[in-house]
């Protein structure tokens, strides 16, 4: 079998002539890689690099293109010309076989290192746990979030392969097992899965490479990939406010609508006289702790009613574009959390499951204390590690949407920042007014959205706030019991 290494410069990446023997390559600003610019380019190395641009050559076909016009010394120029591209990290390569394309590697940062000493005949490999394939327009796609780029599958050998690199294998092993594929081809297919970080070498199939590490082996796949793709550095996707639905979604309203004829009013406290009254700011901010210890009398309406005030209401809400302002800071003041009160026992308040109107500030019904919403209950004292169910459950959820609409890359990163905000915020606010507040660390999703009656992937749960008056302990002894006892659900400190 024929294998062929074919160069092609990457997306958008683009050579722009500088005149007389000069000639540059340009890559999108989006991509982070400085401008290359060439000297002392003949006209036979230009014509040469020209065939960067797909379908690409290969190293082979450009030096002998190159030889013919340029002899020896512009052989020397081309191998470093293309030293300096792939140290940039703009070349795609493809392998080719006689039966077509197997596999291409696409860098997506300047930070890939090209290395052909990456794989060997002799090294075995196998495939990383954080390795995964998804369907990218038409094609499967394999990456990694330890890499620094992206294979395409282009040849069903290549999918077969990867079935087979779940174990140690070799290329004389690989090329054994898969058919269509000889040794030659299977060591070129190693090198490209290497170069991205998709397979390691291991030469003990007991244990992955990954998994003998203390600090990788710490890490789970959806946690790493989470974490690079939603920030820059290892994915070439768009980034940040490209607004990549204007025009075909509307995003939903700065306001959930609500029925107006169901209203429960909460109370507005006076936040001139609450100036004069509350704690310094320092104070709060040094006694805000996490209290599980509650009080044997229950939260009442009028401190629910403050606290969503100070703590959740829109403040303004802008009459050109579609945000509002709140007490707690939101990405592009977008605002997709939704406060649903979660009641066990609120003197003035039936149990049930409520959801907070932040514009009208007043309460809405959504049902009463279903096996769903009490079970909810139950985990939150759970996981906040109360003997029984909170006094209040404030159940955060977000419109995803809102966020989507606008931000490619960072959405949900955007609302779990958003989560944080709100979580400090309700902690001050809570401490400032005497309560006994918690934030919990997880929560039951799909349990959220069928109590709620919610589209999962349209709105449902990011986090959960306890809230409850403070009990007899006060706060030295809550935060005693903060440090000492064992945790067996994700409260937060």
């Amino acid at each position: 079998m024929a294998i062929k290494t074919v160069l092609s410069l990457g997306e958008g990446v683009r050579i722009e002539d500088e005149g007389e023997d000069r000639v540059a390559f340009v890559s999108p600003p989006a991509a982070f890689r400085h401008r290359l610019s060439l000297r002392q380019v003949t006209p036979g190395l230009r014509a040469a690099l020209q065939q960067l641009y797909e379908p690409g050559a290969s190293r082979e076909a450009l030096a002998v293109a190159v030889a013919g016009t340029d002899g020896s010394a512009g052989l020397a120029k081309l191998f470093h010309y293309l030293s300096s591209l792939d140290a940039l990290a703009v070349l795609d390569r493809r392998i080719e076989t006689d039966a077509g394309p197997l596999a291409s590697l696409h860098p997506v940062s300047p930070f890939l290192r090209w290395d052909d000493a990456k794989a060997a005949a002799d090294q075995r490999f196998v495939l990383s746990r954080f390795a995964c394939v998804r369907n990218a327009g038409g094609g499967l796609l394999l990456e990694s979030p330890r890499g620094h780029a992206q294979v395409r599958l282009l040849g069903r050998a290549a999918v077969d392969a990867l079935h087979e690199l779940a174990r140690p294998r070799s290329a004389k092993e690989l090329a054994g097992a898969v058919p269509g594929l000889d040794e030659e081809g299977a060591l070129a297919l190693l090198r490209v899965l290497a170069n991205a970080e998709a397979v390691l070498p291991s030469q003990d199939g007991s244990l992955l490479p990954e998994d003998a590490d203390p600090v990788l082996a710490q890490w789970a796949f959806h946690d790493m990939l989470f974490h690079t793709r939603s920030r820059m550095g290892r994915h070439a996707d768009p980034y940040g406010g490209t607004f990549p639905f204007k025009g075909v979604f509307a995003p939903p309203p700065v306001v959930k609508p609500t029925d107006a004829s169901g209203a429960i009013p909460l109370y507005v406290p006076d936040l001139e006289a609450l100036t004069r009254t509350d704690p310094p700011f320092t104070s709060v901010l040094e006694k805000r702790a996490s209290l599980r210890d509650h009080g044997g009398e229950p939260l009442t309406l009028e401190q629910l009613g403050e606290f969503l005030y100070r703590s959740a209401r829109v403040k303004d809400q802008s009459s050109r574009v579609d945000v509002s302002f709140r007490p707690s800071p939101s990405a592009g003041a977008l605002h997709p959390l939704e406060v649903y009160p979660l009641v066990d026992r609120c003197r003035g308040l039936e149990p049930g499951l409520y959801h907070y109107d932040p514009k009208g500030h007043a309460l809405h019904a959504v049902s009463g204390p279903t096996e769903a919403v009490r079970t909810l209950l139950q985990l939150g004292g759970m996981t906040a590690m109360l003997p029984g169910p909170p006094q209040v459950l404030l159940v955060i959820s977000a419109r995803f949407q809102r966020v989507q609409n606008k931000y490619q890359s960072v959405a949900y990163s955007a609302v779990l920042k958003d989560v944080g905000c709100l979580y400090q915020t309700m902690y001050l606010v809570a401490t400032a007014m005497g309560l006994a507040p918690c934030a919990l660390g997880g929560g039951h999703s799909d349990l959220f959205a069928q109590a709620a009656g919610l589209d999962y992937f349209a709105e449902t749960s990011v986090g959960e706030f306890v809230l409850g008056t403070l009990g007899p302990g006060g706060s030295e002894a809550a935060r005693g019991e903060r440090w000492h006892a064992p945790r067996p659900g994700p409260g937060l400190g």
